[in-house]
């Protein structure tokens, strides 16, 4: 009897922390599930956009609005100082965009190299005292940029993004633009090489 008793508790204790058990010991200690879990969660935007549009037309507002992201921070800076050069007033830059250097590593957040430079060479700036400062804007045309009005695709190892109507019809009869993304060889992050279109072409050109 006591045989029977001891041989019933085996099995009952087999039972208890057999197949199920095991399955879940698995899936929580595996490294691999877990690296691939993690690989997963550190997909970005920039990384690759193909799987994150939403991030994608961000990064492309921002890139469009980045010549006024310099103008705010002209306009934001306390007690900045002004120069007046024919007729033309120009603000003080702050101190870690007070050269033309600086400048450019911003606009290239989200330009290359060469089209961050000819942005710059766009814009209305004078230099005093080796610190550059930026002239008041006029208002400049309206850019839209939003899910339903672009489209985003593999070109093999590039990026192309087309935005239809770009901005309103009184301002270009042609408002398709369309931007050429690649990445660079040192962040491996995408940024603009190429930006094709009529509306607003002078400023890349």
């Amino acid at each position: 009897m006591k045989r029977v008793i001891a041989l019933l508790s085996f099995l009952l204790l087999v039972g208890c922390t057999g197949e199920h058990g095991e399955i879940k010991i698995k899936s929580i200690t595996n490294p691999k599930n877990l690296h691939e879990k993690k690989k997963k969660e550190k997909v970005s935007a920039i990384d690759n956009p193909t799987y994150h549009k939403q991030d994608m037309l961000l990064f492309l507002n921002r890139a469009e609005r980045v010549v006024e992201d310099l103008h705010f921070a002209a306009a934001s800076l306390p007690d900045a100082k002004t120069v007046k050069e024919d007729g033309v007033t120009y603000r003080q830059m702050p101190k870690h965009l007070e050269t033309k250097e600086a400048i450019i590593k911003h606009i290239s957040r989200y330009w290359s190299k060469p089209l961050a430079e000819k942005i710059y060479n766009h814009l209305h700036t004078t230099v005093v005292k080796d610190k550059v400062y930026i002239a008041i804007p006029y208002p400049d045309f309206p850019m839209v940029i939003s899910g339903k009005n672009t489209t985003i695709k593999n070109e093999g190892k590039d990026v192309l993004a087309v935005v239809t109507d770009a901005t309103l019809p009184q301002f270009a009869s042609d408002r398709t633009v369309t931007y050429r993304l690649v990445k660079d060889k040192k962040t491996h992050k995408y940024e603009i090489s190429k930006r094709s279109g009529v509306y607003k072409k002078e400023i890349f050109e």
